[in-house]
């Protein structure tokens, strides 16, 4: 359940190109089936980047599995574009008021590693929607994120 309600908010924050993409990520993770494998993701930094409107994020991700209780670790960095969007909807504007969305991405291991864009995606969003600035971003997001660990399966 906690699953779909972050997937609908990434998908309300989420316009052309980017909405794209995020459904062909959807399409092929199946982030609503069960799985076995549990993973954490730990920001590292959000800096913006000299283009306009756009941050380059760094973070960690940690998953393990019930069949192999080996910790994984996996770097990843990705690249966001922010733009605005028309809110269709009264109950869409309550829930993103400044009309924010992520027009493009794109992102990549350091090394190879599963990908988690949409809670990627969620946490930049999250950070704009609420006006927190980049240094702030870090520091507010993290033990939040550490606490609502973006995970499949194994509850």
């Amino acid at each position: 359940m906690l699953t779909r309600a972050q997937w609908a908010w990434v998908y309300r924050h989420t316009c052309g190109q980017a909405r794209r993409l995020l459904q062909t990520i959807e399409d092929k993770e199946q982030p609503f089936k069960p799985g076995k494998k549990l993973t954490a993701v730990e920001l590292r930094s959000i800096t913006k980047t000299p283009v306009p409107e756009s941050y380059q994020v760094l973070w960690a991700e940690t998953s393990t599995e019930a069949s192999n209780p080996t910790v994984k670790t996996a770097l990843w960095t990705g690249t966001f574009s922010v733009g605005r969007l028309q809110l269709p909807t009264l109950a869409d504007a309550l829930d993103n008021r400044l009309g924010l969305c992520v027009t493009a991405f794109d992102v990549s291991p350091q090394p190879e590693g599963p990908s988690r864009r949409g809670f990627m995606l969620l946490v930049l969003l999250h950070c704009k929607d609420r006006d927190i600035g980049v240094s702030k971003a870090v520091k507010t997001v993290v033990p939040s994120a550490r606490l609502q660990a973006w995970s499949r399966g194994m509850r």
